[in-house]
């Protein structure tokens, strides 16, 4: 019986393994290849949750009655919709580039500095690091992907 349980306990945890590596592998994905939509998301995001939590504390005298939240998540939909489309114009493109690579770099450095007991030295060279990455994976995105080449055998 225990023997059952241990192998029961041991597929359980290989399949929590398998599936949290694929997510890890589907987020790491996101964010190397379609970080425009992964920004959208965010502002999208932040914008519907910020308007809903606002309109709770500060009700606008018109809008006396609580926002419904399907409204908030519509709003956040659309500046989703927006930011997307405004990242593949040449200006908007580089505005959010720099801004949302300043954004994601700043997670993990707040994260290193925390587990540092606030190590300059460390919190500097990861933000350097993901600030970097973050721009690459932006400008990646504009970069247009190479055409397939095939050779033939004859």
């Amino acid at each position: 019986m225990l023997f059952y349980i241990i192998d029961l306990a041991l597929c359980a945890a290989i399949i929590l393994m398998s599936f949290l590596t694929s997510m890890i592998s589907g987020l790491s994905q996101l964010f190397f290849f379609r970080i425009d939509f992964l920004n959208g998301l965010l502002f999208g995001g932040a914008t519907g949750v910020a308007m809903y939590l606002n309109h709770r504390k500060y009700p606008l005298f018109p809008l006396d009655m609580d926002i419904h939240p399907a409204i908030c998540v519509a709003v956040g939909i659309i500046v989703m919709i927006v930011v997307i489309r405004l990242q593949h114009t040449k200006v908007g493109f580089w505005i959010f580039t720099i801004l949302m690579s300043i954004v994601w770099a700043l997670i993990p450095t707040l994260l290193v500095l925390e587990m540092t007991n606030g190590d300059f030295i460390w919190g500097i060279l990861v933000a350097v690091i993901a600030f970097l990455l973050n721009l690459a994976s932006h400008l990646r995105t504009r970069i247009p992907a190479s055409p397939q080449t095939t050779t033939k055998d004859e």
